[in-house]
């Protein structure tokens, strides 16, 4: 069979080729006298190099890869770090600025860059801003300062304050990082009207045992004049009014004592819708007519654990706060809700799931509050209110009465737009704590007795107040003007001594102290506590057992009741046991 001509001709090609190459390696070897090179061994080298070539490429990939990687990583680390990085030129005009510096700025960094680091300055700062910039330049060390950056689109409305750290860089530049302190400067501000607070309630503290005894004194001998005068005389109406006006100061040491935690509480297991109800009348009367009242109240609200009496206290001093910024009318509504302490702070109707907390919302549509208010609205002494009709401790109150019983409080208000306060307890543990009446059980006042009683009291005119009050009900009364001398009289006393009556908080020897040592040797002793300031001793120690605690100023008939009261029950000396145990 014969081939085609086609593939005849290619075959006789490759053999002139190879002909050809096979006289140019004979002219070679001939030309050099070397033997040529092995064309099979060229190959193996061109294939090994182009093998070697292939792997470096594929390293050269992997190379660049890795690069890509880095600079994304990197980018994204200067880009999105917490704090924002700026290049500044001698005039302070930026180069170049990292994501965050242009967000702190409040623009796209396009619309930074080439532009001046001052003109994001407010103009009160902008002398500092290049001072300090001057200084690291001169200085070619780091330089901190602190300036704010005026109300930018994207800032809220609110300015900024922030930290800057400028050194200079080889080329002359700066180099700036900027930090957002704003938080850590509203944290400090918290945190010196915190201090400033503490330091009121512990002034508050410190004054109030003695305002109260000097306001029982008040008390009691208006009480004894106004018992000896005719009630038709001018006198008789002094008086009065000397009385009322201790009363008034009674009740703002009281809140005094309550701004500062120091008012000691007498919880009760409650409903707040009870005690909102029971309040309708008295609120109505206070907000008069052009105010309209809505009880909006939840059915099946959980209990609280708190004081009725300063519970009736914050919703009074709400109301009353609402009246004052509705002067031309408007409107006041009182809701109660069970919520969940996850839930948003303004509280919904309760979804029958089991609820943590107890709120209780104060909504009026007054004249509202615009953020310098807010800001102060909770320290004592502040009021907007003019100068005959504000104390400035109705919102402190408010405050202190929630935090000692272990609520939050939350504001919103704006101005034209009203006030809303929610108001957070923590939901009582009904199945552990029997639920109490609503009503204070008060025991039948007696004219007294016969029983003798001890009075230690180190305020002279004080101890003979009691030794009155006591004396006229029928009581032998034996006074001692420290521990150390009532721990005498009683060693000396021949009979039975049935009531001891002293003061909490008394030099060298305290209340506690005394009780403690009364035990060793009239262990039938019945005990009465007083004080008008017992600090947090009354929380540690338990004395404030309603049975066996009577809190400065009190009245004369106060005074008969709770002595008789502890006289008739079988309440024991375990005070000072508990007392000598720590």
């Amino acid at each position: 069979m014969k081939k085609p001509k086609n593939e005849r001709s290619s075959v006789g090609l490759l053999r002139s080729r190879a002909e050809d190459r096979m006289r140019e390696r004979g002219e070679l070897e001939r030309a050099s006298g070397e033997p040529a090179p092995d064309p099979a061994r060229l190959l193996h080298e061109l294939q090994v190099h182009r093998i070697e070539l292939e792997m470096q490429n594929e390293e050269l990939h992997r190379s660049r890869g890795d690069l890509e990687a880095a600079l994304a990583r990197y980018s994204e680390l200067y880009d999105f770090a917490p704090v924002g990085y700026f290049m500044l030129d001698r005039e302070g005009t930026i180069q170049e600025v990292n994501l965050t510096g242009a967000r702190l700025l409040g623009f796209a960094r396009s619309h930074v860059i080439g532009r001046r680091f001052g003109a994001f300055v407010v103009s009160a700062d902008t002398r500092a801003l290049n001072a300090l910039l001057k200084k690291a330049l001169e200085s070619k060390a780091t330089e901190s300062g602190e300036v704010a950056l005026g109300v930018q689109p994207t800032s809220g409305g609110q300015s900024l304050c922030v930290e800057l750290t400028v050194s200079a860089s080889a080329g002359g530049e700066c180099r700036m990082v900027v930090v957002d302190v704003s938080g850590r400067k509203k944290m400090e501000e918290q945190l010196r009207s915190a201090q400033k607070m503490d330091a009121i309630g512990r002034l508050a503290g410190g004054v109030a045992h003695d305002f109260n005894n000097l306001l029982t004194i008040i008390l009691s001998h208006a009480a004894f004049a106004l018992d000896a005068v005719d009630g038709d005389t001018p006198v008789h109406d002094d008086l009065l009014e000397l009385r009322a006006a201790a009363e008034r100061a009674a009740a703002l040491t009281r809140q005094l004592l309550t701004f500062g935690r120091k008012q000691p509480l007498r919880p009760q297991l409650v409903d707040a819708n009870d005690l909102v109800r029971g309040l309708e009348s008295m609120l109505r009367r206070v907000l008069e007519s052009p105010i309209d009242l809505i009880l909006d109240l939840a059915p099946d609200l959980g209990l609280i654990e708190v004081d009725p009496v300063q519970f009736e206290q914050v919703v009074m001093n709400l109301a009353i706060n609402a009246r004052d910024a509705m002067p031309d009318g408007g409107l006041l509504t009182v809701s109660t809700a069970n919520v969940d302490a996850d839930e948003p702070r303004e509280p919904t109707r309760p979804d029958g799931k089991s609820a943590q907390l107890v709120c209780m919302t104060v909504r009026d549509t007054g004249v509202g509050m615009d953020a310098v208010t807010l800001g102060h609205m909770f320290e004592p002494f502040f009021t907007t209110k003019e100068k005959e009709r504000g104390t400035g401790f109705g919102l402190s109150t408010v405050h202190g009465i929630v935090t000692q019983c272990g609520g939050e409080v939350f504001v919103r208000s704006e101005l034209g737009r009203g006030t809303v306060f929610d108001i957070r307890f923590p939901r009582a543990a009904e199945a552990s704590s029997p639920r109490r009446s609503m009503v204070m059980a008060r025991p039948e006042s007696r004219a007294g007795g016969a029983e003798t009683i001890l009075v230690v009291e180190d305020e002279e005119a004080l101890s003979r107040v009691a030794k009155r009050i006591l004396a006229e009900a029928g009581y032998d009364v034996l006074v001692a003007a420290s521990g150390q001398e009532g721990l005498r009289i009683c060693e000396q006393h021949k009979g039975a001594i049935h009531l001891a009556l002293c003061d909490l908080v008394m030099p060298k020897m305290t209340g506690l102290a005394f009780a403690s040592l009364l035990r060793a040797t009239r262990p039938e002793i019945k005990v009465v506590h007083m004080s008008g300031y017992a600090g947090d001793s009354v929380r540690r120690d338990g004395v404030l057992d309603l049975t066996r605690y009577i809190g400065k100023p009190f009245t004369s008939e106060e005074l008969r009741r709770k002595v008789r009261e502890v006289l008739d029950h079988d309440y024991r000396l375990d005070l000072g046991a508990k007392a000598a145990k720590g």
